[in-house]
Order: structure tokens, then C-alpha cells, then sequence
């Protein structure tokens, strides 16, 4: 995936957002490769076996963002395409429920007011209390708690885009309605209640050009009932025109001025947390991952194992090789980490010059040690050269623990046990590069 252009904050707002536009699209399109080659990689050999839960675990491994086989929760980073939704509707939130309160206190009031404008009684059918009273306003005030709740993403979007729909159609008959008691409606009343409703909805495009579909279709047939084809009639629908073209470009703006902040945010907390040069999480990712974690583990009874990774006479690989020969060998060790913390929730980081760790939910010792011995047999099929080394090549030490954390903050004193584990393997190098041991 090709990086994308780092926009001086100056640069006019169009080249900021043109740039968003790009990034967006090319997120989107490296999720897409890596979710085919990681499906054609790992199906081949699950099916040749015909094992469902094999099949399963397959998936689990190659897709962290599936529900798990033990309905726990995920804690992988979302997608994009979620992660870009969940932040425009959180964007849109707060002037979304102030304009649904509005809009739902101004139907209250609009009846005895409408009604002393035009000298009628309160409720001249009851056909219009039930529309106004009994559906519109409610349907505003379910839309406000819909907006304020911390409902999933899908929910919040379905829900809202029914409840617009369901004012809409509502009101088309309440128009209806007061027609035929005389009392006029004005269009230009419908056409600022569905732009205010859609300029800060939040949706995605495909649901707010349904919805304009919508309320086109049913205003036009409400001109037609009413006035027939008639200059008149092109008046109204000229208004409706209207609204749509500036719903569509509230929208529009809207959903970009999102997309450029969710942008600059990503960027932001990719600079935040994450190493440059290996693409590990850094400290600032380790401290916010690993308590939930270790939260987590302590109130299911799981274990945790942490493992250190230290670099072997690193110093003279820059000193024989090259500053540019380290960085190449801390990059490739930082791809054999990515490869070996595989669960939803394990964590690889890097916290050093040439220090890693590692930590891994729920496992036990021995795979732990098997993880790390794969590991360090990956790092020696790289064949990275190290004249400084005893053996020619890049090697590493690991020390690791493995324990059910006694205490819900108890990851100190599992990376103090591992350094202490790394420590007897630094001082007995030439006999054992890893060491373990249960807490």
C-alpha cells in the first residue's frame, strides 16, 4: 500500500481533504487484498481435513475481527470501514439529539398554535392527533435516545434511518389531513424538517439517498392528490428539489469534514503508538492494552504469558554493519513478532533500542515456549549477518513467565519475573537462549 502525502496543517483545506480521500482509499483497499490472500492462504488445509472447528479456528486465526469461539470479546482494532462509521456518528451525535428534541418539542406545540392561528379546536380529527402526538413526536424522541445511547454501530444506523423514515411518511399524511379540514400546509414547513433531519444524521451515503428517494416520492404525491398538475404544483415540487440538493450537500460536506478528522486522528494515534521503524506498538500501546488484558484474565481465572526479547551483541551489528544493517534486522525481527502474537488480544511490542516483548492471552507454558522457540527459529532462517555474534548470524534471547495474574495490575510483576528469566540467559548464553518459568 502506498503511503500517503503528509498534508502541511497550512495547505488549503481542498488539498487536506483531497489527501483524506486518498488515504481512505487506499486503507480500503489494503483491507480488501489482505482479506483475500489470508482467505486463500488459510482454507486450503482446514478443508482438506473436513474439520469444522478446525475450519473455525482457521478463520479465528487469519480474521481476528470474528467473534470468538468462546464468545469473548474482542479487543482487535476495528476495520476501517466500522471504525470511519462509529466516529461520524459519534461526530454527528450531540446536534443530532439537540436538533431531534427540537423538532420534537416545536410538534408539541405546533397544534394549539396552528389551532389559534386558525381559530380550529385542538384536535379537528383524530387521525392528525394520533399522526402528530402520537407518532412523530414519539419517533423524535426515539431517534434522541437512539443517538445518545452506546448502542452498536448497525443498530444505530438501521434505527435512525427507520425512525426518519417513519416521520416522513407520517407526515406526508398529516399534510393530507389538514388539506382536507382547510387548513393549509406549507411545503417550505416538510422541506426544512427533512433538511434538518439529514444534514446531521450521520448515515452512510446509500441510506440518505434512499431516504431522499423517499421523501421525493411521497411529496410528490401529496402535490398531486392536492393541487393535480398544475403551475402550482411545480411551484411546491420546486421546493422539494430543493431540499433534497442541500440535504444531499449538508450531507456530503458533512461526511467529509469527518472523513478528514478521522483521517488526521488515525494518523495521529498511528504516530502515537506504534514504532516507525518496526511496526510494533511502542510503550504508550503496551500501557493501553495490557490491562484490559490482564483485567480480563484475572476476572476469567486465565493465563497470561509474558516473554522479553533481547537482541544478541546488537551493538556490534552496528558497528560492523551499519546503522542501515540494524534498522533491516530490527524490521524483519518485528515482522517475526507480528507472526508469533496471533490472538485477538496479544500484544507485541517494542520497549527498547533492541528490547521486545511479548504477551500472550491465555496459553499455557509450554506453548509459550513453543511460540518462542518458533520465533527464534524464524530469526535464524533470515540468515541476518552478525560477525559479532558466536554464530555468524542475528540471534536473541527470551525470557519468559507464564501465571494466572493473582491481581487485576499485576503485569510489573510478570515483566519483572521474564527480565529476571532474560537476565539467567544473558549470563548463561552459551548454554540457553530461552528460559521459563511458571508464577
Amino acid at each position: 500500500m502506498r503511503s500517503p502525502r503528509l498534508t502541511h496543517v497550512d495547505e488549503p483545506k481542498a488539498a487536506l481533504m483531497a489527501d483524506g480521500r486518498r488515504h481512505w482509499c487506499d486503507v480500503r483497499h489494503h483491507h480488501a487484498v489482505s482479506f483475500r490472500n489470508r482467505l486463500r492462504q488459510t482454507l486450503p488445509t482446514a478443508r482438506s481435513q473436513c474439520d469444522p472447528d478446525l475450519i473455525r479456528s482457521s478463520l479465528s486465526d487469519a480474521f481476528p475481527h470474528l467473534p470468538q469461539r468462546n464468545g469473548g470479546p474482542d479487543d482487535r482494532e476495528p476495520d476501517p470501514d466500522t471504525a470511519f462509521r462509529s466516529f461520524y456518528l459519534e461526530s454527528t451525535r450531540q446536534p443530532a439529539i439537540y436538533l431531534n428534541l427540537f423538532f420534537g418539542l416545536l410538534l408539541l406545540a405546533i397544534v394549539p398554535i396552528r389551532s389559534l392561528c386558525f381559530g380550529l379546536p385542538v384536535f379537528p380529527t383524530l387521525s392528525a392527533a394520533l399522526l402528530e402526538w402520537g407518532v412523530m413526536v414519539p419517533a423524535c424522541f426515539a431517534t434522541l435516545y437512539l443517538r445518545a445511547s452506546t448502542w452498536p454501530t448497525a443498530v444505530v444506523m438501521r434505527g435512525t434511518s427507520a425512525l426518519i423514515a417513519l416521520n416522513f411518511t407520517a407526515l406526508f399524511f398529516d399534510l393530507l389531513i389538514w388539506q382536507q379540514n382547510g387548513v393549509p400546509m406549507p411545503y417550505e414547513y416538510t422541506a426544512l424538517y427533512f433538511v434538518g433531519l439529514l444534514s446531521v444524521d450521520g448515515l452512510p451515503a446509500r441510506y440518505t439517498l434512499a431516504l431522499c428517494g423517499l421523501f421525493l416520492g411521497l411529496n410528490v404525491t401529496a402535490v398531486q392528490m392536492i393541487h393535480g398538475w398544475t403551475p402550482a404544483a411545480g411551484f411546491e415540487l420546486y421546493f422539494d428539489i430543493v431540499a433534497v440538493c442541500i440535504a444531499l450537500l449538508n450531507s456530503l460536506m458533512l461526511r467529509n469534514e469527518a472523513m478528514v478528522a478521522w483521517t488526521l486522528k488515525t494518523r495521529l494515534n498511528t504516530m502515537a503508538f506504534r514504532d516507525a521503524l518496526t511496526g510494533l506498538g511502542n510503550w504508550y500501546h503496551l500501557d493501553d492494552r495490557v490491562g484490559p488484558l490482564f483485567q480480563r484474565a484475572h476476572r476469567e481465572r486465565r493465563p497470561v504469558s509474558v516473554a522479553l526479547v533481547d537482541v544478541d551483541r546488537f551493538k556490534g551489528l552496528n558497528d560492523s554493519h551499519g546503522h542501515p544493517a540494524g534498522d533491516a534486522a530490527l524490521q524483519q525481527l518485528g515482522r517475526a513478532l507480528q507472526h508469533v502474537a496471533v490472538g485477538p488480544i496479544d500484544i507485541a511490542a517494542r520497549i527498547g533500542g533492541d528490547e521486545f516483548i511479548l504477551v500472550w492471552f491465555d496459553i499455557d507454558r509450554a506453548r509459550c515456549e513453543q511460540l518462542c522457540r518458533e520465533l527464534q527459529l524464524a530469526i535464524a532462517d533470515a540468515g541476518i549477518r552478525n560477525t559479532a555474534s558466536d554464530t555468524g548470524v542475528l540471534t536473541t534471547s527470551i525470557g519468559a513467565v507464564t501465571g494466572v495474574p493473582a491481581q487485576r495490575d499485576d503485569f510489573e510483576h510478570f515483566r519483572r519475573c521474564a527480565d529476571a528469566e532474560l537476565y539467567k540467559v544473558k549470563n548463561n548464553r552459551k548454554v540457553e537462549s530461552l528460559r521459563s518459568a511458571s508464577i
